[in-house]
């Protein structure tokens, strides 16, 4: 199991993930500032470079711990883009593997005071320009990740004011078991796909789903966690944050919606509607469910047969 605690400065991301590696047995905690406090930084700083030196690090030192007997991994880390978490999760990820990803909120003015605290562990040469550096950068990621959290992109939202460390991280613990079921728990949400969609949706190439709309068709609410499922079985390959649902017809499909779903134009993603719906027109009434995955949980076997 790998879970990423994503968050801005001062949130409490290395806390959070200490009581996690503290709470599941054979765990281990990965710092990645630690781990990639390299000198001279990349060129881009904390840009792709950065992130894809992350990711090849990751991918060298994971494997290594659960070799030797710690198959939990809790990386604490600040991902402000989509593509440099998916790039971390893909270098780790494999069969059988769960892989979390969650993200720590918290007020400013809890995120300036934790920062304020830290600062005494600054030299004292320029404890207070990088109390500054500090306060202003843990703000501008605070309001960037607030932004994206509407649409999950950066994990599954986790509230942490008014909360002490230990009821945060029994929060997460509690979703994870609940997550890690091997069959969808009752009364949840769940979406299911056809087999060939799995490594697409685990790949983070399919964002959204078309389908038709018809008399016992139930179009789900957004903002809510769905688990996704492969036609035919039981245990869900991933869980998945829907941000938007629309309702509308096929004569609104474009190339644009097509590439959300991985296919090259609109008419692609139409013949494809027709392998399901023979008989499904322009004028048919469809809906559109757009969302990331949060969650992966890669099959151990690498094909699903559907039944």
């Amino acid at each position: 199991m790998i879970v990423f605690i994503n968050g801005p400065a001062g949130v409490g991301k290395s806390t959070i993930a200490g009581l996690l590696r503290n709470t599941f047995a054979n765990s281990v905690k990965l710092d990645i500032d630690h781990l990639t406090g390299v000198n001279p930084l990349p060129d881009d700083s904390f840009g792709e470079a950065h992130y894809a030196f992350v990711a090849r690090t990751l991918r060298a030192i994971v494997p290594h711990y659960q070799n030797e007997g710690y198959p939990n991994v809790i990386i604490p880390y600040v991902f402000e883009h989509r593509y440099q978490l998916i790039s971390c999760v893909k270098s780790i990820s494999k069969p059988g593997q769960k892989i979390f990803t969650f993200c720590l909120r918290g007020s400013e003015e809890t995120l300036l005071q934790r920062v304020t605290n830290r600062s005494n562990g600054f030299a004292p040469h320029h404890r207070e320009s990088r109390l500054q550096h500090e306060k202003s950068r843990s703000i501008e990621l605070k309001h960037i990740l607030d932004k994206k959290s509407l649409t999950g992109e950066l994990g599954e939202l986790v509230e942490t004011d008014g909360r002490s460390p230990p009821e945060i991280a029994n929060d997460i613990v509690q979703r994870i078991r609940t997550y890690s079921t091997p069959s969808i728990p009752p009364n949840s949400m769940s979406v299911t796909f056809a087999s060939k969609y799995v490594d697409w949706i685990l790949d983070d190439l399919k964002l959204a789903t078309t389908r038709r709309i018809t008399a016992s068709t139930i179009v789900p609410p957004q903002n809510v966690a769905f688990f996704a499922v492969v036609r035919g079985q039981t245990t869900p390959f991933g869980v998945c944050w829907c941000h938007s649902i629309e309702s509308t017809t096929c004569e609104t499909i474009d190339d644009k919606l097509a590439n959300m779903e991985n296919l090259p134009n609109g008419e692609a993603l139409m013949n494809e509607l027709k392998l399901y719906y023979p008989d499904i027109t322009l004028q048919s009434p469809i809906y559109v469910q757009k969302f990331f995955v949060q969650h992966f949980f890669p099959p151990a076997v690498t094909s699903i047969a559907e039944k």
